[in-house]
Protein backbone atom coordinates (compact mmCIF):
# COMPACT_ATOMS: atom_id res chain seq x y z
CA UNK A 1 0.00 0.00 0.00
CA UNK A 2 2.87 2.39 0.70
CA UNK A 3 4.02 2.01 -2.87
CA UNK A 4 0.62 3.07 -4.12
CA UNK A 5 1.10 6.62 -2.74
CA UNK A 6 4.73 6.90 -3.70
CA UNK A 7 5.36 8.81 -6.84
CA UNK A 8 8.38 8.24 -8.95
CA UNK A 9 9.45 11.89 -8.99
CA UNK A 10 13.15 12.64 -9.20
CA UNK A 11 14.66 13.99 -5.99
CA UNK A 12 15.76 17.23 -7.71
CA UNK A 13 12.13 17.99 -8.64
CA UNK A 14 10.99 17.30 -5.07
CA UNK A 15 13.61 19.70 -3.70
CA UNK A 16 12.70 22.32 -6.27
CA UNK A 17 9.00 22.07 -5.34
CA UNK A 18 9.87 22.31 -1.66
CA UNK A 19 12.05 25.38 -2.25
CA UNK A 20 9.36 27.09 -4.35
CA UNK A 21 6.68 26.35 -1.76
CA UNK A 22 8.90 27.71 1.00
CA UNK A 23 9.66 30.85 -1.02
CA UNK A 24 5.96 31.38 -1.75
CA UNK A 25 5.00 31.05 1.92
CA UNK A 26 7.78 33.46 2.90
CA UNK A 27 6.61 36.06 0.36
CA UNK A 28 3.01 35.78 1.56
CA UNK A 29 4.01 36.18 5.21
CA UNK A 30 6.26 39.15 4.46
CA UNK A 31 3.54 40.77 2.35
CA UNK A 32 0.96 40.60 5.13
CA UNK A 33 3.36 41.51 7.93
CA UNK A 34 5.07 44.30 6.05
CA UNK A 35 4.52 47.75 7.50
CA UNK A 36 5.13 50.80 5.44
CA UNK A 37 7.39 53.30 7.12
CA UNK A 38 6.90 56.89 6.12
CA UNK A 39 8.41 60.22 7.02
CA UNK A 40 7.45 63.72 5.95
CA UNK A 41 9.47 66.84 6.54
CA UNK A 42 7.53 70.11 6.67
CA UNK A 43 9.23 73.47 6.32
CA UNK A 44 7.53 76.68 7.38
CA UNK A 45 8.68 80.11 6.33
CA UNK A 46 7.28 83.54 7.12
CA UNK A 47 4.31 84.37 4.93
CA UNK A 48 2.73 87.03 7.13
CA UNK A 49 -0.46 87.04 9.14
CA UNK A 50 -3.29 84.93 7.75
CA UNK A 51 -6.62 84.65 9.55
CA UNK A 52 -7.36 81.32 7.86
CA UNK A 53 -5.24 78.27 8.69
CA UNK A 54 -6.37 76.49 5.54
CA UNK A 55 -3.89 78.78 3.78
CA UNK A 56 -1.12 76.87 5.58
CA UNK A 57 -0.89 73.36 4.10
CA UNK A 58 1.82 72.33 6.59
CA UNK A 59 -0.50 72.97 9.55
CA UNK A 60 -3.23 70.98 7.81
CA UNK A 61 -0.83 68.00 7.48
CA UNK A 62 -0.30 68.09 11.25
CA UNK A 63 -4.06 68.42 11.82
CA UNK A 64 -4.71 65.44 9.53
CA UNK A 65 -2.18 63.38 11.47
CA UNK A 66 -4.01 64.22 14.72
CA UNK A 67 -7.36 63.33 13.14
CA UNK A 68 -5.97 59.92 12.16
CA UNK A 69 -5.75 58.91 15.84
CA UNK A 70 -7.61 55.74 16.79
CA UNK A 71 -6.52 55.31 20.42
CA UNK A 72 -4.31 58.04 21.84
CA UNK A 73 -2.58 61.37 21.35
CA UNK A 74 0.23 62.49 23.66
CA UNK A 75 1.33 66.11 23.25
CA UNK A 76 4.37 67.68 24.88
CA UNK A 77 4.88 71.24 23.63
CA UNK A 78 6.05 74.48 25.17
CA UNK A 79 2.80 76.22 24.31
CA UNK A 80 -0.40 75.78 22.29
CA UNK A 81 -2.39 78.65 20.85
CA UNK A 82 -3.13 77.30 17.37
CA UNK A 83 -6.89 76.97 16.92
CA UNK A 84 -6.90 74.13 14.35
CA UNK A 85 -4.43 72.03 16.36
CA UNK A 86 -6.40 72.63 19.57
CA UNK A 87 -9.68 71.82 17.83
CA UNK A 88 -8.24 68.55 16.49
CA UNK A 89 -7.20 67.57 20.04
CA UNK A 90 -10.60 68.44 21.53
CA UNK A 91 -12.38 66.60 18.72
CA UNK A 92 -10.22 63.53 19.32
CA UNK A 93 -11.08 63.66 23.03
CA UNK A 94 -14.79 63.88 22.16
CA UNK A 95 -14.40 60.78 19.94
CA UNK A 96 -13.08 58.82 22.91
CA UNK A 97 -9.39 59.11 22.05
CA UNK A 98 -7.14 59.35 25.13
CA UNK A 99 -5.53 62.80 24.89
CA UNK A 100 -2.78 63.83 27.30
CA UNK A 101 -1.12 67.24 27.06
CA UNK A 102 1.94 68.70 28.75
CA UNK A 103 2.63 72.41 28.33
CA UNK A 104 5.05 74.76 29.98
CA UNK A 105 3.85 77.01 32.79
CA UNK A 106 4.87 80.07 30.78
CA UNK A 107 3.22 83.26 29.65
CA UNK A 108 0.88 81.40 27.29
CA UNK A 109 -0.40 78.97 29.92
CA UNK A 110 -3.81 80.64 29.96
CA UNK A 111 -4.49 80.79 26.24
CA UNK A 112 -8.09 80.12 25.27
CA UNK A 113 -6.90 76.82 23.74
CA UNK A 114 -5.34 75.59 27.00
CA UNK A 115 -8.46 76.68 28.91
CA UNK A 116 -10.50 74.75 26.32
CA UNK A 117 -8.50 71.58 27.11
CA UNK A 118 -9.16 71.94 30.83
CA UNK A 119 -12.85 72.70 30.29
CA UNK A 120 -13.20 69.71 27.93
CA UNK A 121 -11.77 67.33 30.51
CA UNK A 122 -8.53 66.64 28.63
CA UNK A 123 -5.74 65.52 30.95
CA UNK A 124 -3.39 68.51 30.96
CA UNK A 125 -0.22 68.98 32.99
CA UNK A 126 2.00 72.04 33.37
CA UNK A 127 5.71 72.16 33.98
CA UNK A 128 6.54 74.55 36.81
CA UNK A 129 9.74 76.62 36.81
CA UNK A 130 10.84 76.12 40.40
CA UNK A 131 14.46 75.75 39.37
CA UNK A 132 14.45 78.17 36.44
CA UNK A 133 14.35 75.39 33.84
CA UNK A 134 11.86 75.31 30.97
CA UNK A 135 10.04 72.37 29.44
CA UNK A 136 10.78 73.31 25.84
CA UNK A 137 9.77 70.14 23.97
CA UNK A 138 7.74 70.30 20.78
CA UNK A 139 6.41 66.86 19.92
CA UNK A 140 3.26 64.75 19.77
CA UNK A 141 2.71 61.03 19.42
CA UNK A 142 -0.38 59.59 17.72
CA UNK A 143 -1.41 56.04 18.65
CA UNK A 144 2.11 55.39 19.98
CA UNK A 145 3.19 54.89 16.34
CA UNK A 146 3.39 58.33 14.67
CA UNK A 147 5.64 61.15 15.82
CA UNK A 148 5.21 64.86 15.09
CA UNK A 149 8.42 66.63 16.11
CA UNK A 150 10.18 69.84 15.26
CA UNK A 151 11.16 73.35 16.18
CA UNK A 152 7.62 74.74 16.03
CA UNK A 153 5.57 75.81 19.01
CA UNK A 154 1.93 75.10 18.26
CA UNK A 155 1.06 78.76 17.72
CA UNK A 156 -0.31 80.97 14.96
CA UNK A 157 2.93 82.98 15.13
CA UNK A 158 5.04 79.89 14.44
CA UNK A 159 2.85 78.75 11.54
CA UNK A 160 2.86 82.04 9.66
CA UNK A 161 5.74 84.20 10.84
CA UNK A 162 8.63 81.89 11.74
CA UNK A 163 11.13 79.69 9.99
CA UNK A 164 10.26 76.25 11.38
CA UNK A 165 10.67 72.58 10.56
CA UNK A 166 8.55 69.59 11.54
CA UNK A 167 9.10 65.88 10.99
CA UNK A 168 6.18 63.43 10.88
CA UNK A 169 7.35 59.82 10.98
CA UNK A 170 6.28 56.32 11.96
CA UNK A 171 9.81 54.85 12.19
CA UNK A 172 9.78 52.74 15.38
CA UNK A 173 13.46 53.43 16.07
CA UNK A 174 12.56 57.11 16.50
CA UNK A 175 8.98 56.94 17.82
CA UNK A 176 9.77 54.48 20.63
CA UNK A 177 12.26 56.85 22.25
CA UNK A 178 9.69 59.65 22.26
CA UNK A 179 7.08 57.32 23.77
CA UNK A 180 9.48 56.61 26.62
CA UNK A 181 10.37 60.29 26.97
CA UNK A 182 6.73 61.34 27.13
CA UNK A 183 5.90 58.75 29.80
CA UNK A 184 8.88 59.83 31.89
CA UNK A 185 7.92 63.50 31.59
CA UNK A 186 4.24 62.75 32.30
CA UNK A 187 5.17 60.93 35.50
CA UNK A 188 7.69 63.59 36.54
CA UNK A 189 5.25 66.51 36.28
CA UNK A 190 2.54 66.56 38.94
Amino acid sequence: MNNYFRLNIPMSVKWTCLALTSAFVTVVILHYKRKKFNSKVLFFEPIGYRPNYSLCPQIMKIVNCLYSAQKSIDVCVYTISSEPLAEALVDAHKRGILVRIIVSNGILLNTKEVRLFRNSGIKTKYQIYDDGSKMHHKFAIVDSTQLIHGSMNWTHQAAFNNWESVLITNLPSIVNGFNEGFEKTWLTIS
